[in-house]
């Protein structure tokens, strides 16, 4: 978010090349300026951008691509056996902040709780849950931190370790775990799962 009236969504689906990033806000000077300097910080590269406004709201999006030229999406960190979390973290906070990628509506959070075999179960509480598809718990792969949870309207997965699952409405997606290079993947001027929330 930037801002309290912005949305940034993120599609890893609608191009073979580039991360599709939109950012939807108030138009006011230096906006744009913000943006690309987060991009900057976060170690990614703008292949294109189309910047237009709208009743005085920008709607930009933005073509990105890691420093190496590849895609950056968190959920590709899945391809990475190293990145993967096979057992539940320990010490997780009573409550998380969840996005679902691809929605307008996405923000909300999710409570967290065990099953009977121990496993993580978590209830989404917000606008958004897809009736399809996969959540990714993320975690700072420095501090072992949880950060938040993905919720993937896309297609899930294959042999990858279950590690839960997250729970909204009627519907129940699966949940993976894996670690990322948090600097790399979300900034404070653009953060992935919006301002930091208090949660214990």
């Amino acid at each position: 978010m930037i801002g309290n009236q912005a949305a940034v969504l993120f599609d890893d689906d609608a191009s073979p090349w580039h991360t599709i990033c939109q950012v939807q806000a108030h138009d006011k000077k230096g906006l744009l300026a913000a943006i690309t300097a987060a991009f900057s910080v976060a170690g990614v590269s703008v292949q294109r951008a189309s910047v237009r406004t709208e009743r005085g709201r920008a709607i930009d999006v933005f073509e990105l691509t890691d420093r190496s030229g590849n895609k950056v999406p968190v959920t590709q960190q899945l391809a990475n056996a190293r990145a993967i979390i096979t057992d539940p973290p320990r010490g997780l906070p009573d409550s998380l902040p969840a996005l679902v990628v691809q929605q307008k509506t996405g923000e909300g959070a999710v409570l967290v709780g065990h099953d009977a075999e121990g496993r993580l179960s978590m209830q989404y509480r917000g606008p958004g849950f897809p009736p399809q598809g996969y959540a990714v718990l993320v975690v700072d792969d420095t501090s072992q931190r949880a950060m938040g949870v993905l919720v993937v309207n896309g297609t899930e997965p294959v042999n990858h370790p279950r590690i839960g699952a997250i729970i909204g409405g009627s519907n129940a997606l699966n949940l993976y775990g894996v670690r990322v290079d948090w600097l790399s993947v979300s900034n404070p001027r653009c953060p992935l799962f919006g301002p930091a929330s208090a949660t214990s």
